[in-house]
């Protein structure tokens, strides 16, 4: 009796203590107001907007320098002629004319006119400023409808570029290593017809594209880009469109997207977080191919189609969840994820292909399906940590080498019977396989 009187008595002044405790502060969360502009962004400066907590805090974001646009040959904005001595070359039928080259021209803030004698400039020729570095800003009129490949590449010097405001075409590599744009807001009007239009830009740090472009390879090499706006209902990322950009390190692919292309995000070394949603039904071949900051994967069960090498050399992915309505598992789709632990097969793949999870050395347990009907060669060849497999009744055939040099295997679950695990064909060099305790769990 006394030692309950003496256990009621510790509660009731432990509670007491714990009331008279004060109350830990609440977490603060922002709550910022509306954006003011701070300073008013000029053809060629930065401006600069603000907004502001309850709290005091401040954020601020730069807002990008427009360039110059040009109206009857002088900016609406600013009042600066258009360049003179630019080379142009009238159309076939005189009724246009197109920018061929830079000419005696010695501006550094090229601004291309509109008109020449009276005729609107349509089109900037290919090659037309190429390597021309000492250019710092270009603007380009809403007259041109078609800048042609390499028109700009490698204008190391350029900073700020002003493009089309109406629909325009532009061609392959035609941005290609300007090095010195560091903020891009791609026009809605603007038709990719090439590939890498703004491929090795290594100074572009974010980039906000309004629509989907179907331009293949159009920032790849951009190593420093670290920020990207995706347009809302675009259907899909274009192949190689983010390939080589280095500082990117969290990607959140927007609803409405049905397939990542592929090459989409090969070798973005800092890739760390990739969300995939609902929508997206396809994942192109090496999509995601040595992006070894990648540490886990969740494919929704929308996906139905994973490309061979999708993941290949993803050396930090640990976990990894396939969609269940995925029917194959391609090849090379996770050789070579040296640190996978965890992956979880979805239930409607029927084949495991060439070394899908080859010199994966940290998987130590793999459960395959019953809907699986073949696992391809080597498919988990050398996986030497792996301990376990349970393997479904569907199965028909194991390649050769499956299962070569997985010599820490010692058990292996059949959900069949013994007299079905008999009409496996077992193709050579599976000895780790056949020599396991085999467990039959069929009837």
């Amino acid at each position: 009796m006394k030692r309950i009187i003496a256990a009621a008595l510790f509660i009731v002044i432990l509670s007491a203590l714990v009331s008279c405790a004060p109350d830990a502060p609440p977490v603060h969360v922002h709550s910022f107001g509306e954006w003011t502009v701070a300073k008013e962004a000029s053809c060629l400066e930065e401006g600069l907007r603000e907004r502001v907590c309850s709290c005091g805090e401040k954020e601020s974001e730069t807002l990008p320098a427009p360039g110059h646009s040009v109206k009857d040959g002088v900016c609406v904005r600013c009042g600066k002629k258009a360049s003179k001595g630019l080379k142009l070359t009238p159309g076939e039928y005189y009724d246009c004319c197109t920018v061929t080259g830079i000419g005696p021209c010695r501006d550094t803030d090229v601004i291309i006119p509109d008109t020449f004698f009276s005729k609107p400039v349509t089109g900037i020729a290919e090659y037309a400023f190429k390597e021309s570095a000492g250019l710092t800003s270009v603007s380009i009129p809403d007259s041109v409808k078609a800048i042609g490949q390499f028109a700009f590449s490698d204008c190391t010097g350029i900073k700020t570029i002003r493009l089309p405001g109406n629909s325009f075409e532009v061609g392959t590599c035609a941005f290609s290593n300007c090095t010195g744009i560091e903020r891009l807001n791609v026009p809605a009007g603007m038709i990719a017809v090439g590939e890498g239009v703004f491929s090795g830009c290594t100074g572009l740090t974010s980039v906000s594209i309004p629509k989907e472009i179907d331009g293949s390879g159009m920032f790849s090499g951009c190593t420093n880009l670290r920020s990207v706006t995706f347009p809302s209902g675009a259907r899909a990322i274009q192949n190689g469109m983010f390939s080589l950009c280095d500082s990117l390190t969290d990607v959140t692919v927007p609803d409405g997207t049905e397939e990542i292309g592929d090459s989409a995000f090969v070798r973005c070394k800092a890739l760390a977080r990739v969300s995939i949603p609902d929508s997206v039904t396809a994942i192109g071949k090496n999509a995601f191919m040595e992006c070894p900051a990648l540490e886990s994967i969740v494919i929704p069960d929308s996906v139905t189609s994973i490309g061979q090498s999708a993941f290949e050399g993803c050396t930090e992915l640990k976990t990894a969840k396939l969609s269940d309505k995925a029917t194959d598992i391609g090849a090379r789709t996770f050789m070579k994820c040296s640190s996978l632990e965890e992956v979880t097969i979805g239930k409607s793949v029927t084949r495991i292909g060439a070394r899908a999870f080859s010199v994966c050395k940290a998987l130590k347990s793999v459960t395959v399906p019953d809907a699986v009907e073949a696992i391809g060669n080597d498919a988990f060849f050398n996986c030497g940590a792996l301990e376990n497999v349970t393997l479904g009744s569907g199965l028909k055939i194991i390649k050769s080498r499956a299962f070569y040099l997985c010599g820490n295997l010692k058990t292996v679950r059949f959900k069949g019977t013994p007299e079905e695990w008999e009409k496996i064909e077992i193709e050579d060099f599976n000895g780790p396989l056949k020599n396991a305790q085999i467990i039959f769990e069929g009837e």
